[in-house]
């Protein structure tokens, strides 16, 4: 990498802050943090979590910590940034002193840290902590990671082989920099390419190997295929061939040990087939073709939507020139017209697990009916997918997030902001969607908006330790608590009456603040109530618990 391409990618990445910052009105290091965290995590950059931004006095060199879970599998992500062209070891050494506190320091010397924030991870970690529980922790600037000191390597291999041991190898530390952040931010942009492929199966003559089935308009077949097929496919496609909901899961580098030692055994290569659940695919359309010495299956528009570990894992053991050619793989290939059946599909095969499905639903006809009627009716922007509207000129206040619409409506609509606060994963899965999005158009936004309310209440920051908690995390049991006064009921009024609240909102007569005041207050003394000694730093997860939800109905129906 020369000096002056560097120098480019380095300006490039700049400009992004620069705008972001100005779309969030945050200073420029703010902006870096978000914006590379969200390239390393997936995640959206206008839409960063309160929950997950330490950054803050007392953060012990951690400014994000994300904790999410899938296949059964909890992933920690710890990231360290700073907007300098360089990397420090003695940052490292501050980083290894974060995961200390994190990882080793006793529970007294917890309670005694300032940062609120930090305090409630490092409870929340220990709460989830078990052999199935994997680390990230990645230190990125805008420096060139050719260009690292011995003695930061030195400081991050002492790190690497602490915390690799006490996690089972589960662990993993990362140096990030200009040309890492590029590339992703070139992979997240990059236009995708329907893949159209002819995949390769097994066939002999006097065995039945190719199941197909077709009824109405869906049809799907099951074969087997071999390992470096796959191993093919990954290469020739990259991220392409995944949906965009399970890619960074991919990014994490981790290799599945037990699909890995499989594909390289020399005694179970051969039951490969026989230890592992496969892979799935979803297309527009296939067709089969049973030619003895040719023999494969045309796929049009084709995605794996479960089996990303195997076939990652394949690809890289063959890559390493480890893959043994004996290793087989059931793959089930489903196609449909109906986007709907496909969703379902990708759903019941990843076993309903917290992979976040907003992606895949972006394209629903629900989402498009709800972003048409709000522009037409309310001059807003519906955001279906992340970043829709980041190359058009508009008033970051006419952005409605479905994210958020969703995440608003379970806790008000249903009731439910224990769940809306733990398990956005499951908004757009088969759990929660259907019931979420067919609803009227009025109830969605009215949620949003009081919910808004309650998150913008969050910068406002008080001085009194358990307030400042109880804004940060029971903001979405506030907001149902607004609704109700609002309401004068746990029910929805008409839509004649929610779209006068509507457009209270925001005027001088909104009523919203009063009711926050009032809904604070009460849960504010409910808590204090309930609280022994100093459980402060458990406030994150008891919004988190259905006892909070029992706590709300309580207060509004003594």
């Amino acid at each position: 990498m020369t000096k002056k391409i560097l120098a480019i990618q380095r300006n490039f990445i700049n400009i992004k802050i620069e705008n972001l910052a100005k779309f969030l009105l945050v200073n420029k290091d703010e902006a870096f943090t978000y914006l590379s965290s969200a390239l390393l995590l997936d995640l959206d950059e206008n839409y960063i979590d309160d929950d997950i931004v330490i950054d803050d006095e007392g953060d012990k060199q951690i400014d994000i910590i994300s904790i999410t879970e899938f296949d059964n599998k909890r992933i920690i992500d710890l990231v360290q940034t700073k907007k300098e062209t360089g990397f420090s070891s003695n940052v490292v050494i501050q980083i290894s002193n974060g995961l200390h506190w994190i990882f080793a320091a006793k529970p007294q010397e917890i309670k005694k840290l300032k940062n609120i924030k930090l305090r409630n991870k490092i409870n929340e970690i220990r709460k989830i902590w078990d052999a199935n529980t994997y680390v990230n922790v990645h230190y990125c600037t805008l420096g060139d990671v050719e260009e690292i000191s011995k003695e930061a390597h030195e400081q991050a291999d002492e790190i690497k082989n602490t915390y690799g041991k006490l996690f089972n190898g589960q662990f993993s530390f990362a140096f990030d920099g200009a040309q890492d952040l590029y590339e992703l931010i070139q992979q997240r942009e990059r236009v995708s390419k329907v893949v159209e492929e002819k995949i390769n199966y097994d066939f002999h003559q006097d065995t039945a190997n190719m199941l197909d089935y077709y009824i109405q308009n869906f049809s799907g077949a099951i074969c087997t295929v071999s390992g470096k097929e796959i191993a093919r496919l990954v290469n020739d496609h990259g991220d392409n061939l995944f949906e965009a909901n399970i890619r960074k899961f991919l990014g994490t580098n981790k290799v599945n040990k037990a699909i890995s030692e499989t594909c390289r055994s020399k005694t179970e290569s051969q039951f490969f087939w026989f230890f592992n659940n496969g892979i799935t695919i979803v297309c527009d359309t296939f067709n089969v073709v049973r030619n003895p010495k040719n023999p494969f299956v045309e796929v049009h528009n084709a995605q794996i939507v479960n089996g990303c570990q195997t076939a990652t894992t394949l690809f890289n053991d063959w890559k390493d020139k480890k893959l043994k050619e004996d290793v087989k793989v059931l793959v089930k290939i489903f196609s449909a017209e109906d986007e709907g059946f496909v969703n379902k599909i990708t759903d019941a095969t990843n076993n309903q697990t917290s992979i976040n499905t907003r992606d895949l639903r972006a394209n629903d006809k629900k989402q498009i009916l709800i972003q048409n009627y709000l522009k037409e009716k309310y001059g807003l922007y519906y955001e279906r997918k992340r970043n829709q509207y980041k190359n058009i000129k508009i008033d970051k206040n006419k952005i409605i997030n479905n994210e958020k619409v969703a995440q608003g409506f379970l806790a008000i609509g249903r009731k439910r902001p224990s769940v809306a606060k733990s398990s956005k994963a499951r908004l757009f899965g088969i759990e929660f969607y259907e019931d979420i999005f067919s609803v009227p158009v009025e109830q969605l936004l009215i949620s949003y908006k009081i919910v808004e309310f309650a998150e913008n209440e969050k910068k406002i920051k008080p001085k009194q330790e358990i307030k400042y908690a109880l804004k940060i995390y029971g903001f979405l049991h506030i907001a149902r608590m607004m609704a109700y006064y609002l309401f004068n009921s746990e029910n929805f009024p008409s839509i004649t009456e929610i779209d006068g609240y509507i457009g209270l909102i925001g005027s001088q007569e909104s009523p919203l603040k009063k009711f926050y005041d009032k809904s604070f207050n009460q849960l504010l003394e409910s808590i204090k109530s309930r609280q022994k000694d100093d459980e402060t730093g458990n406030l994150n997860n008891f919004f988190k618990s259905t006892e909070a939800e029992d706590l709300v109905n309580r207060i509004l129906h003594p």
